[in-house]
């Protein structure tokens, strides 16, 4: 050993190497995805795009537009997620299926089918899986463990019944396809559920008049909508006669107590194959004839089609 290795060595003991910082969210979340798109072929030769995002549920069908894909992200046979492709995206995706790799042409706008899903899926499938093993470092994805791929969903409108009003983390990644194609998909997981506090146990308590009351059944109305008629029209009214609803509102039902006061404002739905109604926060409006009230401000959706390359052939 040479008479300067003490030297070195005491000189590297004294300034020792800092270990690399851990990975961040955003690269966790690339590498998962990248990943995934190599699971399913030669989709990408490019970093993937991240971004994380809060988006409540009223605003999730804003993110997306009539060409996109957007199928359910199940858990335990429940729907607590979705998942929105771009129309780039997934033709590249069939491509990848049908032909072998991404074709270098731009194709025609179309609505998404089952048959696009079923080529589809196994790419969600693959980057659920991906981002399941990462939800231990990121704290957007812990609505992604035991996440399944569940059913296509034909319009963007229906998210707002199928799932539970919160405020999602939607994770978008951003895919460069060559030819000038860019594909993008999001996935919104619900929020993590905190553990509730274990409650001591407490005596049963003693039945009251109060509690008596309170525990008596009563009945509510659920009113979609007044308007007056003469007599004379309602006279007329005959079985198969259509009624016209004029200002009706499926988001805005009263429910209405035995007093006839109302006791709360829902929309209306349908949950396992019957009518249902979700119980809403908002001011319940006036129910009287007239237009339904068009908003001014109109969202323009992230999916677009115009963001998806130039569709010009």
């Amino acid at each position: 050993m040479h008479e300067s290795d003490p030297s070195i060595l005491s000189q590297m003991l004294r300034n020792p190497i800092p270990p690399e910082p851990a990975p961040g969210p955003d690269r966790l979340l690339r590498v998962a995805f990248e990943r995934a798109a190599d699971g399913c072929g030669p989709l990408t030769d490019q970093a993937v795009g991240i971004a994380l995002t809060k988006v409540a549920l009223d605003d999730l069908h804003c993110l997306v537009d009539e060409t996109c894909l957007i199928a359910s992200i199940d858990r335990g046979g429940k729907t607590v997620g979705a998942v929105m492709l771009c129309a780039e995206l997934r033709n590249a995706l069939v491509e990848l299926q049908t032909c072998g790799a991404v074709q270098p042409r731009v194709s025609p706008l179309r609505a998404s089918t089952p048959v696009d899903w079923a080529l589809v899926a196994p790419f969600v499938t693959q980057a659920l899986a991906e981002l399941e093993a990462e939800a231990s470092d990121v704290s957007a994805l812990q609505g992604a463990k035991g996440a399944k791929t569940g059913a296509i969903i034909r319009a963007a409108r229906s998210l707002t019944m199928l799932l539970a009003d919160a405020d999602y983390d939607v994770i978008t990644a951003t895919f460069d396809l060559g030819h000038d194609r860019i594909g993008r998909v999001m996935l919104a997981f619900p929020p993590a559920i905190k553990p509730k506090p274990e409650k001591p146990e407490t005596p049963p308590a003693k039945v009251t008049l109060s509690t008596a009351v309170l525990d008596a059944p009563t009945c509510l109305d659920a009113v979609l909508h007044r308007m007056k008629l003469p007599i004379s029209e309602v006279e007329e009214f005959d079985v198969g006669q259509l009624v016209m609803l004029n200002g009706a509102a499926i988001n805005h039902v009263e429910l209405l107590g035995p007093d006839r006061s109302c006791v709360g404002i829902a929309r209306l739905g349908q949950m396992s194959g019957q009518r249902a109604v979700r119980l809403d926060a908002k001011t319940p409006p006036e129910m009287t004839d007239g237009g339904i009230p068009v908003s001014k401000s109109v969202k323009t959706p992230i999916l677009a089609a115009s963001d998806c390359g130039d569709l010009g052939g």
